[in-house]
């Protein structure tokens, strides 16, 4: 006999499922079906090792079945006074819902929000003009037209600058078409230059500052695309650019 034999000695047999384990003639051990560890069941034949394993234990359907069928029974046994009782009790633990919110604007049914509005209202309210501009206060950007009539919007201080370089010195150009190229992992990007010069059939990228990102897509770019001839201009180039 090992030593997690356990005689029984209370007189009472626990029965037998798939849980239980015969260690010798006399004793009985059980198996935990949560952890799956050897323990004595106890003068109460305990299913579980312990109450952590108990507690933590996951109902099959057929159980809860059982379970909602017994508590099912128990509640028409009950009084009308007392399910009366039970349904307030239950309804007062409930947590208060929050008062419906409506917009400030349109009255209509919204989210709880600092400023008390749908989003249709605040786009076009002035608190997001406000917000807006704060966030766009160090950008500047301009809507121009090109030499062939189509409307291109710059969306830096330097395409501004470059671009007024070009109508100082009678230099056409048009809104470029977006290039197409594939990364390493074979997923396809399009980009999109700046200024896409006339007469000369060159692309200009105007770059203020070269980030690591910027300098593996233009790489992507050329390599792929050696027929087009792109030119990359930095801020000091634009400003000996502008001072000849």
């Amino acid at each position: 006999m090992t030593t997690k034999c356990v005689y029984v000695c209370w007189g009472i047999v626990p029965k037998i499922n798939e849980y239980t384990k015969y260690v010798s003639k006399g004793s009985i051990m059980k198996i935990c079906p949560k952890c799956n560890i050897e323990f004595d069941p106890g003068k109460w034949n305990k299913a579980f090792c312990s109450r952590k394993c108990s507690n933590s234990r996951t109902f099959t359907s057929e159980t809860n079945k059982k379970r909602s069928l017994a508590n099912s029974r128990a509640y028409q046994r009950l009084s009308d006074d007392k399910k009366k009782e039970m349904i307030e009790k239950r309804l007062s633990t409930y947590r208060n819902h929050t008062p419906a919110n409506l917009c400030i604007c349109c009255k209509s049914l919204i989210n709880k929000n600092k400023h008390n509005m749908c989003w249709e209202c605040y786009i076009k309210s002035d608190i997001s003009l406000e917000a807006r501009g704060h966030h766009f206060k160090n950008y500047k950007r301009l809507s121009v037209i090109d030499s062939n009539g189509d409307s291109v919007r710059l969306m830096s201080s330097m395409e501004i600058q470059y671009y007024e370089y070009l109508e100082k010195n009678s230099i056409k150009w048009k809104k470029p078409e977006s290039i197409k190229y594939t990364d390493p992992l074979g997923k396809n990007h399009w980009y999109k230059p700046d200024f896409h010069l006339i007469d000369t059939d060159e692309i200009i990228e105007i770059k203020g500052h070269w980030w690591n990102n910027d300098k593996l897509k233009m790489k992507w770019v050329i390599e792929q695309n050696p027929s087009l001839e792109i030119k990359i201009i930095m801020k000091n180039d634009l400003i000996n650019l502008i001072r000849e």
